[in-house]
């Protein structure tokens, strides 16, 4: 098992929503998860999260919310949401967290 830890992309949504997402909630609806791709503010260029590939597969998943940048120098805050692994992968999942 070769497992890559990547950024999410847009290009990525569908492939999560599928395979982890509704795994997670199946009661909640793709443009509701969508949502955590595009927040609604001005995040910095941060990516909406991290996932676990095993080939062409996600097997993990966690989002990652970043506030907009503080003006004032302060930290900069993230929030996680949404973690997910495949009962398989659980061992990895920490790997997540590492880019965080």
């Amino acid at each position: 098992m070769s497992l890559e830890l990547r950024e999410v992309t847009a290009a990525d949504f569908h492939a999560i929503h599928r395979d982890l997402l509704t795994v997670l909630d199946p009661q909640i609806e793709a443009p509701r998860w969508r949502r955590l791709w595009e927040p609604g503010w001005e995040t910095g260029g941060e990516a909406p999260g991290y996932a676990l590939w095993d080939g062409s597969r996600p097997v993990g998943f966690v989002a990652t919310l970043h506030q907009p940048p503080p003006e004032d120098g302060r930290s900069r805050i993230c929030s996680l949401s949404s973690w997910i692994v495949l009962e398989p992968w659980r061992g990895s999942g920490l790997r997540l967290l590492s880019p965080v």
